[in-house]
């Protein structure tokens, strides 16, 4: 699986998703009314990359072997 992901106009990642991505297959995680994942991926963001309030994240799925749904998005700040 391949992808882009871009958050308020940055590059975060382009390419292949393999070693960001965890398989979970079957498995409920954040919010109860969404499907149950199939698997999860995380990625580092620069603290300079967000905005106080709102941020545009936007994801573009560029090889998959199959569709691919997004149900949830989540961005955690770590501890300096």
């Amino acid at each position: 699986m391949a992808l882009t992901i871009r958050l308020n106009g940055h590059p975060l990642h382009e390419g292949s998703a393999a070693k960001n991505i965890i398989v979970t297959t079957g498995k409920r995680h954040g919010i109860a009314s969404c499907p149950a994942t199939e698997a999860y991926a995380q990625w580092l963001v620069p603290r300079e990359h967000l905005k106080h309030g709102w941020n545009d994240l936007t994801v573009t799925l560029t090889a998959s072997p199959k569709p691919l749904q997004i149900v949830e998005t989540e961005i955690t700040l770590a501890q300096p």
